[in-house]
């Protein structure tokens, strides 16, 4: 692993780490109906969160059709502009459809291995669902989070198409990542955990399709 990959890397679990310890607090601080509300009016609060159109538009970046539209969107751009043109179009909507889709399936799979229950569940303390109980099924589990999964993976991808739009893509990631924490269904860590396996997967899409120099191709 290079210099640079390891200082990523680094960076990477700190963040992860002070997540972590912030967990509860961003909790119990961002919960629905505020800290001391119990659960009927936590619920009953977090119902009229997920009914405001603003919340609606931050929480879609986190499922794969709307990355469909824009996918399909940059194919036909390009039609119409020669067979190079149309090959780089149909190059990057796979390339962001691969962010995404990875991103969400990793997640959804790693919510298998940690087990970790959504915060929501236990009032803002860490519980785990043993093994031995519905252990396929990633149903009430946060860590990570597929819908940061899902829109960090989309996000990174369309860094590497687009960079210098890459602040509108990453601010789109975040208010989606931060639109579950406010809803009290997962805790701060579990969107920073979603967030680093989609940059990991996707830097690895990047360095496979990336051309090599003419050098290493001879």
């Amino acid at each position: 692993m290079t210099s640079r990959r390891s200082h990523t890397l680094g960076l990477w679990i700190i963040g992860i780490a002070l997540a972590m310890c912030w967990d509860r607090a961003c909790y119990l601080a961002l919960r629905p109906g505020g800290p001391f509300a119990t659960a009927e009016e936590s619920a009953a609060a977090k119902a009229v969160l997920e009914s405001h159109a603003w919340y609606q538009t931050f929480y879609v970046l986190g499922r794969l059709w709307p990355w469909l539209i824009v996918a399909a969107a940059m194919v036909l751009a390009d039609v119409g502009g020669g067979s190079a043109r149309a090959a780089r179009g149909i190059r990057r909507a796979l390339f962001l459809l691969a962010g995404a889709g990875l991103g969400g399936a990793a997640t959804e799979a790693a919510k298998i291995v940690f087990r970790r229950l959504r915060p929501e569940l236990t009032d803002g303390y860490y519980g785990f669902r043993p093994l031995w109980e519905n252990f396929w099924s990633g149903s009430n589990l946060g860590l990570p989070s597929s819908h940061a999964g899902v829109a960090f993976g989309a996000a990174f991808a369309m860094c590497c198409i687009f960079p210098r739009a890459s602040l509108v893509f990453l601010a789109a990631a975040i208010t989606c990542a931060l639109s579950r924490v406010l809803a009290g269904a997962h805790f701060l860590s579990d969107v920073v955990v979603g967030a680093f396996i989609a940059y990991w997967i996707v830097e690895g899409m990047r360095r496979a399709t990336r051309p090599r120099p003419a050098t290493a191709r001879a």
